[in-house]
Protein backbone atom coordinates (compact mmCIF):
# COMPACT_ATOMS: atom_id res chain seq x y z
CA UNK A 1 0.00 0.00 0.00
CA UNK A 2 1.43 3.53 -1.01
CA UNK A 3 1.44 6.61 1.64
CA UNK A 4 0.46 9.75 0.45
CA UNK A 5 4.47 10.95 1.42
CA UNK A 6 5.41 8.35 -1.51
CA UNK A 7 6.42 5.70 1.48
CA UNK A 8 4.72 2.37 1.10
CA UNK A 9 3.59 -0.47 3.35
CA UNK A 10 4.25 -4.14 2.61
CA UNK A 11 2.50 -6.79 3.68
CA UNK A 12 4.73 -10.48 3.66
CA UNK A 13 1.17 -12.33 4.20
CA UNK A 14 0.74 -11.16 0.37
CA UNK A 15 4.16 -12.56 -1.29
CA UNK A 16 4.43 -16.53 -1.71
CA UNK A 17 7.30 -18.69 -0.32
CA UNK A 18 9.56 -19.61 -3.14
CA UNK A 19 11.43 -23.20 -2.92
CA UNK A 20 15.33 -22.24 -2.71
CA UNK A 21 17.92 -25.16 -3.13
CA UNK A 22 17.49 -27.92 -0.17
CA UNK A 23 13.66 -28.88 0.71
CA UNK A 24 12.26 -26.37 3.44
CA UNK A 25 14.34 -23.75 2.41
CA UNK A 26 12.89 -20.61 0.65
CA UNK A 27 12.50 -17.22 0.21
CA UNK A 28 10.17 -14.33 -0.05
CA UNK A 29 10.64 -11.67 -2.40
CA UNK A 30 9.35 -8.38 -0.23
CA UNK A 31 10.36 -5.20 -3.02
CA UNK A 32 12.49 -4.21 -5.39
CA UNK A 33 14.00 -1.28 -6.00
CA UNK A 34 15.15 -0.45 -9.99
CA UNK A 35 16.19 2.95 -9.07
CA UNK A 36 18.45 2.51 -6.35
CA UNK A 37 19.72 -0.95 -7.16
CA UNK A 38 17.78 -2.87 -4.50
CA UNK A 39 15.99 -5.95 -3.30
CA UNK A 40 14.94 -7.12 0.28
CA UNK A 41 13.61 -10.47 0.59
CA UNK A 42 12.94 -12.73 3.78
CA UNK A 43 15.01 -16.13 3.95
CA UNK A 44 13.83 -19.21 5.59
CA UNK A 45 16.56 -21.48 6.29
CA UNK A 46 15.63 -24.99 7.29
CA UNK A 47 17.20 -27.40 9.71
CA UNK A 48 20.76 -28.62 8.98
CA UNK A 49 21.38 -26.98 6.05
CA UNK A 50 24.14 -25.53 4.04
CA UNK A 51 23.29 -23.53 0.90
CA UNK A 52 25.88 -22.74 -1.74
CA UNK A 53 28.50 -20.79 -1.30
CA UNK A 54 28.27 -17.04 -2.81
CA UNK A 55 30.31 -13.58 -3.28
CA UNK A 56 28.74 -10.54 -3.17
CA UNK A 57 28.92 -7.71 -6.39
CA UNK A 58 26.50 -5.82 -3.26
CA UNK A 59 26.28 -5.20 0.05
CA UNK A 60 23.85 -6.91 1.83
CA UNK A 61 22.43 -6.48 5.49
CA UNK A 62 20.58 -9.67 7.10
CA UNK A 63 18.54 -9.53 10.45
CA UNK A 64 18.04 -12.33 12.00
CA UNK A 65 14.41 -12.56 12.77
CA UNK A 66 14.21 -16.01 14.48
CA UNK A 67 15.90 -18.78 14.70
CA UNK A 68 20.04 -19.40 14.66
CA UNK A 69 21.56 -19.73 11.25
CA UNK A 70 25.82 -19.08 10.31
CA UNK A 71 28.62 -17.83 7.82
CA UNK A 72 30.83 -20.98 7.59
CA UNK A 73 30.67 -21.66 11.25
CA UNK A 74 30.36 -18.36 12.76
CA UNK A 75 26.70 -18.20 14.62
CA UNK A 76 24.19 -15.25 14.17
CA UNK A 77 21.45 -15.66 16.62
CA UNK A 78 17.97 -13.99 17.02
CA UNK A 79 18.64 -10.63 16.65
CA UNK A 80 21.97 -10.30 14.98
CA UNK A 81 22.71 -8.20 12.46
CA UNK A 82 25.29 -9.47 9.81
CA UNK A 83 26.99 -6.60 7.33
CA UNK A 84 28.21 -8.59 4.10
CA UNK A 85 30.23 -6.27 2.07
CA UNK A 86 31.25 -5.95 -1.40
CA UNK A 87 33.35 -8.89 -2.38
CA UNK A 88 32.40 -11.26 0.61
CA UNK A 89 32.61 -14.63 -0.06
CA UNK A 90 30.81 -17.45 2.42
CA UNK A 91 28.58 -20.37 3.13
CA UNK A 92 24.98 -19.66 4.45
CA UNK A 93 24.54 -22.50 6.86
CA UNK A 94 22.26 -23.74 9.90
CA UNK A 95 23.74 -25.99 12.28
CA UNK A 96 22.82 -28.13 16.00
CA UNK A 97 19.30 -28.62 14.31
CA UNK A 98 18.83 -25.23 14.30
CA UNK A 99 16.57 -22.98 11.90
CA UNK A 100 15.80 -19.37 11.19
CA UNK A 101 14.21 -17.05 9.53
CA UNK A 102 16.24 -13.69 8.07
CA UNK A 103 15.11 -10.30 6.67
CA UNK A 104 18.02 -9.80 4.12
CA UNK A 105 18.07 -5.92 2.23
CA UNK A 106 20.74 -5.71 -1.03
CA UNK A 107 22.12 -2.75 -2.48
CA UNK A 108 24.10 -3.20 -5.20
CA UNK A 109 26.42 -0.33 -7.79
CA UNK A 110 24.74 -1.96 -10.88
CA UNK A 111 22.17 -4.50 -11.64
CA UNK A 112 24.85 -7.36 -10.34
CA UNK A 113 23.74 -8.70 -6.42
CA UNK A 114 25.33 -12.79 -6.28
CA UNK A 115 27.24 -15.07 -7.88
CA UNK A 116 25.91 -18.43 -6.18
CA UNK A 117 28.60 -20.90 -6.00
CA UNK A 118 27.16 -24.33 -7.53
CA UNK A 119 29.70 -26.27 -7.97
CA UNK A 120 33.36 -26.21 -8.82
CA UNK A 121 32.46 -25.51 -12.61
CA UNK A 122 29.00 -23.78 -12.28
CA UNK A 123 28.10 -20.34 -10.73
CA UNK A 124 24.43 -18.75 -10.82
CA UNK A 125 24.29 -14.81 -11.17
CA UNK A 126 21.78 -13.32 -8.94
CA UNK A 127 21.04 -10.06 -10.80
CA UNK A 128 17.91 -7.25 -11.13
CA UNK A 129 16.77 -9.51 -13.61
CA UNK A 130 16.69 -12.97 -12.08
CA UNK A 131 15.00 -11.22 -8.73
CA UNK A 132 12.91 -9.79 -11.09
CA UNK A 133 11.98 -13.08 -12.82
CA UNK A 134 11.50 -14.70 -9.81
CA UNK A 135 9.21 -12.40 -8.01
CA UNK A 136 6.84 -12.68 -10.94
CA UNK A 137 6.37 -16.42 -10.49
CA UNK A 138 4.36 -18.59 -8.16
CA UNK A 139 6.03 -21.26 -5.84
CA UNK A 140 5.12 -23.77 -8.33
CA UNK A 141 6.63 -22.21 -11.30
CA UNK A 142 10.09 -21.60 -8.99
CA UNK A 143 10.02 -25.26 -7.92
CA UNK A 144 9.50 -25.94 -11.33
CA UNK A 145 12.02 -23.67 -12.35
CA UNK A 146 14.72 -25.40 -10.27
CA UNK A 147 14.03 -28.80 -10.85
CA UNK A 148 14.83 -27.86 -14.42
CA UNK A 149 17.97 -26.41 -13.95
CA UNK A 150 19.18 -29.46 -11.14
CA UNK A 151 18.38 -31.43 -14.36
CA UNK A 152 20.19 -29.16 -16.71
CA UNK A 153 23.98 -30.62 -17.55
CA UNK A 154 25.52 -27.45 -16.46
CA UNK A 155 23.91 -28.61 -13.08
CA UNK A 156 25.08 -32.09 -13.39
Amino acid sequence: MKLADGSFLINPEDKPWLPLGEPGNFMKILHIDEADRQVVFLQRFAKNTTHPKHTHHCTAVAFTLRGEWAYDGTPFPLGAVAFEPYGSTHTPMTLDDNDADVLVILTSRDERFITAHISETEDVELDMAMFKSLAAMTPEEAAALQKQNAGSPEAA
